[in-house]
């Protein structure tokens, strides 16, 4: 994801494929996908401006191929959460027909020992992915590891899709923008 906040600009979208039989409406982009760009911005363009009148603390991105025709805008919301419950991250993902075509609902769980995330079971990050929105078609989960991030794409039957290997993310103590 992008370190930096940038303003929408005009942009080309990616035509619409056909239709694909058993694909929700909206992702027949994904299927000729190898790699997308995601970068935040800091305002959607006005035709989904619908969309701006959510939480005021919204974060907004925009999602392109590797040409950077856009595929999809994307907002995510954050629940209230108090001091020792989990907070809970929703992202909506919009088409160029400004419908959401997948809703991603997210459990931040605030577990650490001994100030290390995600070290137990317990303690792993998960997502439920919903396309469209109402029928779950698989999770994703973060697995523990020292040294890099590793995610499990499953389907709606709990079986394993694919394993995402990510990148070590620290570079002298900072955070810095990884390709997975």
């Amino acid at each position: 994801m992008a370190a930096h906040t940038t303003q929408p600009r005009t942009l080309n979208w990616m035509l619409r494929p056909e239709p694909i039989i058993g694909c929700p409406n909206g992702l027949e982009y994904l299927k000729d996908l190898n790699q997308f760009q995601i970068e935040q911005v800091a305002k959607l363009p006005e035709e989904f401006s619908a969309w701006e009148k959510g939480s005021i603390n919204a974060k907004r991105y925009i999602i392109k191929n590797s040409n950077g025709q856009l595929i999809y805008y994307a907002v995510q919301e954050a629940s209230n959460a108090s001091f020792f419950s989990s907070k809970i991250i929703f992202i909506s993902i919009i088409d160029n027909l400004n419908k959401t075509v997948m809703k991603i609902e997210q459990e931040l769980k605030c577990c650490r020992v001994l100030c290390f995330p995600n070290w137990f079971k317990s303690c792993s990050n998960k997502a439920k992915i919903e396309a469209p929105v109402g029928k779950s078609i698989g999770f994703i989960e973060q697995k523990f590891n020292l040294l890099r991030p590793f995610f499990y794409v499953y389907d709606e039957n709990r079986k394993v899709m694919s394993k995402i290997e990510g990148p070590c993310c620290l570079v002298n103590g900072k955070l810095l923008n990884q390709s997975f």
